[in-house]
């Protein structure tokens, strides 16, 4: 399996801006322009095998119903803690990480024993799916928040409920766990959530080439309070004396010669000798000039020259540069719109 290394300190913004809609499932974020994060829920043939049946988590609301007995009858909403409450029992009930028909069967196995009832009859049912929020955001066509009522992997989310990633994707997809996981891999320890002990927090990178070609060691089970996030490649900006002056996507390793290219070429007159490359240093604001003769003898110094992200070429004529910085504005400004969001049902 192919990972990336994780960037832990790019990971704070997009962590602070969705977390809060995320563990709260009642709040809606809203985006830039004002709109509140709309829901979609996954509704799909489930993955193989029973461990895929949906376990019951903190805020869900289920509806319980004991036959005959309407008194005892009621929807109760699971606690932070797993828990629920039933009439005539002292107990706190362990809702979650069990099945609707495990709970059904443990609130019968309590009123028998108790001798409250003699041979009840229970069903239960979740009437509102809220304790599995995730979320996809980034370079995907239709990013948004989702409730998640099945267990679902990494590929099937990205590409048939978030729409795929888009052309400007960059290499790699992240995700986000934000440590407030629920944790049912052994259901038989009836033990009590500690929320205190939900609060891991890491970073993985996958390889998104990897995981679109249906690799399964790059799928990955998406848990409860997952972030995904497939981040934009990066851009440099070609402008001046060529065709398209534009933005170019670095998402792999990308020559000056192939840049120019992807905007088809130089126009007549251009300094090929004198091509200029601003770059800016990292972790400051100032710039660096880089010339580049295109018809070098060391080709890494010309039409082999490696471009950054970030990166402005400038093609300048044999009669002076024109402007390049007021070209580079008015071809280069990009529209930022809020991205749209959805729940998953």
């Amino acid at each position: 399996m192919k990972r990336l290394k994780s960037n832990a300190a790019g990971r704070s913004v997009w962590l602070l801006a969705l977390i809060p809609s995320l563990v709260f499932p009642g709040t809606l974020c809203k985006s830039q322009q004002g709109s509140p994060l709309p829901s979609t829920v996954a509704e799909s043939k489930p993955l193989n095998g029973d461990d895929d049946r949906y376990r019951i988590g903190p805020s869900d609301v289920i509806s319980i119903q004991v036959f005959g007995k309407p008194q005892l009858s009621r929807d109760e909403q699971v606690d932070a803690r797993g828990s629920i409450k039933m009439p005539l029992l002292d107990e706190d009930i362990r809702a979650a990480c069990r099945t609707e028909d495990e709970l059904a069967a443990e609130i019968a196995r309590l009123y028998r024993e108790h001798e409250l009832l003699r041979n009840p009859t229970v069903y239960v049912s979740v009437k509102d799916y809220q304790s599995q929020p995730v979320a996809v955001l980034g370079s995907v066509n239709a990013p948004g928040r989702f409730i998640l009522h099945r267990s679902i992997r990494l590929r099937e989310l990205l590409v048939f409920f978030a729409g795929g990633p888009t052309a400007k994707a960059g290499r790699k997809v992240q995700i986000l766990s934000t440590g407030t996981a629920l944790s049912c891999e052994s259901t038989t320890a009836l033990e009590k959530i500690d929320p205190a002990s939900q609060t891991a927090e890491h970073v993985t990178d996958y390889d998104l080439q990897e995981l679109l070609s249906s690799q399964e060691t790059v799928n990955p089970v998406i848990r409860r309070g997952d972030i995904v996030n497939v981040p934009a490649s990066e851009e440099a900006f070609i402008v001046g004396n060529v065709a398209r002056p534009s933005s170019i996507s670095i998402v792999e390793p990308t020559t000056i010669r192939r840049a120019l290219a992807m905007v088809g070429g130089t126009l007549p007159d251009t300094k090929k000798d004198k091509i200029r490359v601003l770059r800016q240093i990292p972790g400051g604001i100032t710039t660096t000039e880089i010339l580049i003769d295109l018809a070098s003898a060391d080709q890494t110094k010309g039409v082999d020259f490696l471009l950054r992200g970030g990166d402005i070429v400038e093609v300048d004529t044999k009669t002076g540069f024109q402007k390049v910085l007021k070209d580079l504005t008015r071809t280069m400004v990009p529209s930022f719109t809020s991205m749209p969001y959805r729940i998953i049902p």
